[in-house]
């Protein structure tokens, strides 16, 4: 699926994918921030503050106007004063309480609520009372102990209340505390896994997305490198994707095409050089043959032309008939080898093109094959020792052009014992044939320990007519001729390793057309 995407497009995903993920995690996390904010927040307004007030209520009742009525009683302030700080704190207290009550109460706050209120009555009540006494100058009258008592009797009870409220408050303060510091725990987790799920999907997301763009470069690579061990021009690569790879894909492809068309041309070129090459070749090989032929014809027909005027003239003595017969004898010996030769290099010339009848591929036991027909060759053929070893998969039939083969192997062998070893050397020609069978592969390697070839002449050695022993008669069309069989009836491909003084390596490289095992 990722695979029909565009790599830009994937790039982006690479990018838009943690943008949303960490978007998530910061929205998630500021959700939960702002509800802790909240938590505070109430936990200031309907908790802190409540303290204050229940405090303002506590004091102001409880602490400010007990000791300003002991205070006037003592003498110490006068009676619009003690009037005026009684009022004040009263006013104090009701607006404390009521501004407490605005809060948020739970329900435990709610219940002592009520019972505050009934004690703050009674409170308030008390002190109506004792302000109309101390505005009608009865409250001195008042005995210590009766005032005292009545006093404590209403305002200790209020703030025992107060005090109860007040660890309530402290209690669900606590509470939120706790609360609170359980959600922060629990935030950190769910971030740490969220951050851990986030990280995981990246990882697999880029994983993917590193698969997707790996494999079709893969399998871009191995087309190439499939087209490269066929040596194919006319094999393109397999388009299985629709991203800018398909892009490069056609290029290739593009590419291959012009320099499939290029190769055509350039072997077209090469066809006509090699085909003035052969036309030259062939012409000077053919011609000292045939001009010693032409030659001896003409010599002939000079004899036949002096003896025919003789016997016209009867004047041809029996000696001169003999004479002019030995005559004819030798040039037409010598017309009919020259001749002979002539055609056999025409017909070697034929062979080049390597399409003379040959056998049909067959399925054989290859290492059988070689092995006996370079002991049976060898022995009988080239008089030469030749070694023979196998290794691979040797329990494979093959399936192979069986003569063309054999032609090779000739060639190969001949061309060892005629080049890797002078004539005049004491040296036993010898050769080496070597078979390696792969699942794909068919190696034959004939090496010779002769004395190798330079580097000039390496580089021509599949010349037609090209040979360094014309000397002695070879018209250098056999590894010509060996390397057109090897590349067009047995479809592979003929490599040649020498140096001077350190012999020659010829090596078939074949495609391993295996169809069955032997039992």
């Amino acid at each position: 699926m990722l695979e029909l995407i565009n790599i830009r497009h994937k790039l982006w995903l690479l990018i838009v994918f943690p943008v949303i993920a960490l978007a998530l995690l910061l929205g998630y996390a500021f959700n939960r921030y702002a509800h802790l904010e909240s938590e505070v927040e109430s936990l200031y307004a309907d908790r802190v503050v409540p303290l204050i007030q229940i405090k303002k209520v506590s004091d102001h009742g409880a602490i400010q106007i007990v000791d300003i009525l002991h205070k006037y009683r003592a003498g110490l302030v006068s009676k619009d004063e003690v009037l005026l700080q009684i009022a004040d704190a009263t006013r104090v207290m009701n607006d404390a309480w009521q501004s407490y009550l605005n809060t948020y109460l739970v329900t435990a706050e709610q219940v002592k609520v009520e019972l505050i209120e009934f004690q703050m009555q009674a409170v308030f009540t008390h002190i109506a009372s004792l302000q109309s006494a101390i505005n009608q100058g009865t409250f001195l009258a008042i005995p210590q102990h009766q005032f005292v008592t009545a006093l404590y009797e209403k305002f200790d009870p209020l703030t025992a209340s107060l005090q109860a409220l007040t660890e309530v408050q402290n209690d669900v303060a606590l509470g939120i505390v706790e609360q609170t510091e359980h959600q922060f725990s629990q935030l950190k987790l769910l971030l740490i896994i969220f951050s851990v799920i986030v990280l995981v999907s990246l990882i697999a997301v880029g994983f993917a997305l590193y698969r997707s763009i790996q494999h079709p470069i893969n399998h871009i690579r191995s087309q190439i490198n499939h087209i490269i061990e066929s040596s194919s021009l006319e094999k393109r690569i397999d388009i299985d994707n629709h991203n800018e790879l398909t892009d490069v894909s056609l290029a290739i492809n593009q590419l291959l095409s012009h320099i499939h068309v290029i190769h055509q041309q350039l072997v077209e070129a090469e066809k006509l050089s090699s085909l003035g090459s052969l036309v030259s070749g062939l012409a000077h090989e053919v011609n000292t043959p045939l001009g010693v032929s032409i030659t001896a014809v003409s010599s002939c027909q000079e004899q036949v032309d002096a003896m025919e005027t003789g016997m016209k003239a009867q004047r041809l003595s029996h000696a001169e008939f003999l004479e002019i017969m030995a005559a004819l004898d030798s040039g037409l010996s010598i017309a009919e080898r020259n001749l002979g030769k002539t055609a056999k290099l025409v017909q070697e010339f034929k062979n080049i093109s390597a399409e003379q009848e040959t056998d049909v591929e067959q399925l054989v036991d290859l290492e059988a094959v070689i092995r006996n027909y370079c002991e049976q060759t060898a022995r009988f053929q080239l008089k030469m020792r030749v070694e023979f070893s196998a290794t691979g998969k040797l329990e494979q039939l093959v399936k192979i052009n069986v003569k063309a083969l054999q032609q090779i192997l000739l060639q190969l062998l001949e061309n060892a014992r005629v080049h890797g070893f002078s004539n005049d050397s004491d040296t036993q020609p010898f050769a080496a044939v070597r078979l390696e069978i792969t699942d794909n592969k068919i190696f034959i390697r004939v090496k010779d320990e002769g004395v190798g070839m330079s580097n000039e002449v390496l580089n021509r050695i599949f010349e037609p007519f090209y040979t360094t022993a014309r000397q002695h008669g070879h018209a250098g069309l056999g590894l010509s001729v060996t390397y057109n069989l090897v590349k067009k009836h047995l479809e592979g491909d003929l490599k040649v390793n020498s140096k001077a003084g350190n012999g020659t390596t010829f090596t078939i490289l074949l495609a391993n057309k295996t169809l069955a095992q032997t039992a």
